[in-house]
């Protein structure tokens, strides 16, 4: 079965998703409760946490924001289990079939564009010495915003930048 039950309540096909099955109350959710770095950090730091931070840094804020959003589908993988080759061929081509359904109902350019990938690395490296490392020499301190919080933040830094309700 590829099927799934999302937070709102929808039910979202992740082989084949449909725009109508892409709700913004999902992702935010979703984001809000997977922690990066797959929970090893010295404090729990969201996934929508990092992407309103990036929003705020990229010159592309919607797709910054937005970057992540698959993985409110199919979650937040590890990055190096994420690069193993069997992995990587079936884990970026889902991704990026959601990501494409999702960049059509947000109504962004697709591909996404390569400035939110790199700044994406920026600030993961960051956020890596900034939460994993004991002896934290690193000048970046994101807020660490409860579950709450982050959902929150997402879905106002979603309305200001999408000019849209939720």
């Amino acid at each position: 079965m590829n099927r799934m039950l999302t937070y709102t309540g929808l039910e979202v096909d992740i082989q084949n998703p449909a725009l109508e099955s892409i709700c913004i109350e999902d992702i935010a959710h979703s984001l809000s409760q997977q922690c990066r770095f797959t929970g090893h950090t010295s404090e729990f730091y969201s996934v929508a946490e990092h992407c309103v931070l990036l929003s705020e840094r990229s010159s592309y804020p919607k797709w910054a924001l937005m970057h992540d959003a698959a993985e409110a589908y199919i979650s937040d993988i590890a990055t190096p289990v994420k690069h193993l080759p069997k992995v990587h061929n079936v884990i970026r081509p889902l991704e990026n079939k959601i990501l494409a359904v999702i960049a059509e109902k947000f109504d962004l350019p697709w591909p996404m564009p390569e400035e939110v990938h790199q700044l994406d690395k920026l600030l993961g490296d960051s956020e890596f010495y900034s939460l994993m490392h004991k002896d934290n020499a690193s000048d970046f301190h994101p807020p660490l915003w409860t579950p709450r919080e982050a959902r929150t933040m997402f879905l106002i830094e979603y309305e200001r930048l999408f000019n849209a309700r939720t």
